[in-house]
């Protein structure tokens, strides 16, 4: 459950399909997904394993062909300037004095993603540090520390989210109180820390990788709906 507006991507409840694999990093773990599209997927669609060629993507990578811009260094100020230089749409109330992570979301909602392949499946990995979410951090080729996390597209539309599962308590819990003094500094609600969370990994958790897929929205793409209504047995205003 996710309490979002209704739209034509998103439920406010809807189905995942989530699971961890010990022994498994972020890579091994996204060949293991496209394992599964080939097997469920692509009958579907009616295509071939042999014509089933998923893009594979850096973040960076994929800032770096489509703005220009290195999302693991780049400033806030620089988002600016380069919005303004490529003509790419600036929403009301987002400034250069606004965190950066703020900019690359915007970027990526309105420049990356419409950017991929229409028509296929597209893993984005290895996202900038300050998105780590749940993931554990690494350094990349180039020497940025990035997070080790991934997504799933088809087209545009975002489908799966996966980690390089954090381990570390400690470095958990410094994560969530960081996150809440980011809240309190912008006028939003402090969230509890979910100490259950914390004591399970305090107990012992191996390295393992995990992934979260949205099955609402895969049917959507098997059965090219468009709407995700159309693949629910009740839509979120019929309740």
């Amino acid at each position: 459950f996710r309490d979002d507006v209704p739209g034509a991507l998103h439920n406010p409840e809807f189905s995942l399909l989530e699971w961890y694999r010990p022994g498994f990093d972020m890579h091994r773990l996204m060949q293991e997904v496209q394992a599964l599209l080939v097997d469920c997927a692509l009958p579907a669609m009616e295509v071939s394993p042999a014509d089933f060629s998923p893009k594979y993507i850096s973040y960076q990578q994929a800032f770096e062909q489509s703005i220009g811009l290195n999302p693991h260094t780049v400033t806030a100020a620089q988002c600016h300037s380069a919005a303004l230089a490529k003509s790419i749409e600036i929403p009301q109330g987002l400034s250069e004095n606004d965190p950066v992570n703020d900019w690359l979301d915007w970027f990526m909602l309105s420049v990356v993603a419409p950017g991929f392949g229409k028509n296929g499946f597209t893993f984005l990995y290895d996202y900038p540090a300050s998105q780590c979410s749940l993931a554990r951090l690494d350094r990349n080729e180039q020497g940025h520390t990035v997070a080790k996390r991934f997504e799933l597209f088809y087209g545009e539309i975002e489908l799966a989210n996966g980690f390089d599962e954090l381990t570390d308590a400690g470095e958990q819990r410094r994560r969530f109180m960081q996150e809440n003094r980011q809240r309190e500094q912008a006028g939003q609600a402090v969230l509890p820390i979910d100490e259950r969370f914390l004591a399970a990994l305090e107990s012992g958790l191996e390295q393992c990788s995990g992934v979260a897929l949205g099955l609402d929205r895969l049917l959507m793409v098997l059965s090219g709906a468009g709407h995700i209504e159309q693949v629910l047995a009740l839509a979120w205003e019929e309740r």
